[in-house]
């Protein structure tokens, strides 16, 4: 049941000073330091009904930020009594709410500072009853600050599920009072969720439906594209294009927040140039349909010769994929280099079995026969 509601309430509410531990709120503040006067300001507005500075001492509290402004630390009993505050005068008559801040983003702000910087692995009893307690409201508004506050703060198994439940929910409503929602926006969310999650056919279904939204959503959408559920046609011109964009953002955003040279952005422009790769040569494989047989398994087996010279081993594996594809019993001498890319893609139990498989093969005439072997001989040293 929704705190402090109701007309005539609110001034009843006030009866929460004494729990906030404001003392003596009429004595003059001059005989504060100008910060603490400050923040001694800010709460005498919140008591007045002003929803802003409720929330920043909620904040303040909660977070133990703005500490050089207000000079106030942490305080998470008083974090507790405050949040609790402020979901009161959310939609009160009688508070000075926000202007152009709907109550769906106020019910999220408010949550998000409660659990804001809180390490533990579980919430507290106490945060855990404030949550519940916009959960029990049950309008439209603060389900979608729920939304934005699972969303945001995704720390428990329970809470994704809500997350996901929520999402599910604002993709069928299409709009909340006057506030138009965009279904690809939280379509496209919740296809995330479910995806996630596994459920890969109704994420495809949603995706295609309703477009996507953001470049996780493009990212994920490639994936299903390049390997799609069974049943479904795989699509790599599509996947192609989707990943690409999808790292763009991704890459745009790290070089910004980071710098182009940025470990973070070397690495990830090296998962890009790698999946890129490989839904190329799909797309590739496809159009090669045209071919004949002994035309394609000589145009694949030229690609693994040239990566392999240039130590290019993840691109040789690819290729390699793709003669094993075409049904292609690869040569004794041809396994080892499978093997010598493996070893040097670090995918050391990949490597053993195909030494071993070259080995047993190859016996001890075999070209490779002493270099597998100590191959074999530093794989069991990892």
């Amino acid at each position: 049941m929704r705190l402090f509601l109701g007309k005539g309430l609110l001034k009843e509410s006030l009866s929460i000073v004494a729990l906030l531990g404001v003392s003596s709120l009429m004595l003059a503040c001059s005989s504060l330091p100008p910060e603490k006067r400050s923040f001694q300001k800010e709460i005498n507005k919140a008591v007045a009904g002003d929803e802003g500075a409720a929330r920043t001492v909620s904040y303040v509290y909660c977070t133990g930020d703005w500490y050089k402004l207000f000079k106030t630390y942490k305080n998470p009993q008083k974090c507790i009594e405050w949040t609790r505050y402020v979901l009161s005068l959310i939609g009160a008559s009688e508070a000075s709410n926000y202007i152009g801040a709907r109550p769906a983003e106020r019910y999220s702000w408010a949550l998000g500072d409660l659990v804001r910087g809180d390490r533990s692995s579980h919430y507290s009893q106490q945060k855990v009853q404030l949550i519940e307690q916009v959960e029990s409201i049950g309008t439209d508004d603060a389900k979608l600050g729920l939304w934005y506050f699972y969303s945001n703060y995704p720390r428990h198994d329970k809470d994704k599920s809500r997350r996901t439940e929520l999402s599910g929910w604002l993709c069928k409503k299409g709009h909340i009072g006057s506030y138009q929602l965009r279904p690809a926006e939280y379509c496209s969310q919740h296809a995330n969720f479910i995806y996630e999650a596994g459920e890969k056919v109704e994420a495809l279904r949603l995706y295609e439906q309703h477009g996507t939204w953001g470049a996780r959503s493009r990212y994920n959408l490639a994936r299903l594209y390049w390997q799609p559920p069974k049943g479904e046609e795989v699509k790599p011109e599509k996947s192609l294009k989707l990943m690409k964009s999808a790292y763009e953002t991704w890459l745009n955003e790290c070089y910004e927040e980071d710098g182009k040279h940025a470990k973070r952005c070397t690495e990830m422009k090296g998962r890009r140039d790698s999946k890129v790769f490989k839904i190329q040569a799909e797309v590739a494989f496809k159009q090669d349909a045209g071919l004949n047989r002994t035309i394609r398994l000589d145009k694949y087996k030229v690609a693994v010769t040239n990566y392999l010279k240039s130590k290019k081993y993840t691109e040789a594996l690819v290729y390699f994929d793709l003669l094993e594809r075409m049904d292609y019993q690869l040569p004794v001498s041809m396994s080892f280099f499978k093997a010598e890319a493996y070893f040097y893609t670090d995918e050391a139990d990949k490597a053993k079995s195909i030494y071993q498989q070259y080995l047993n093969s190859a016996g001890k005439k075999g070209a490779y026969y002493r270099t597998a072997l100590e191959r074999l001989n530093e794989i069991s040293a990892l």
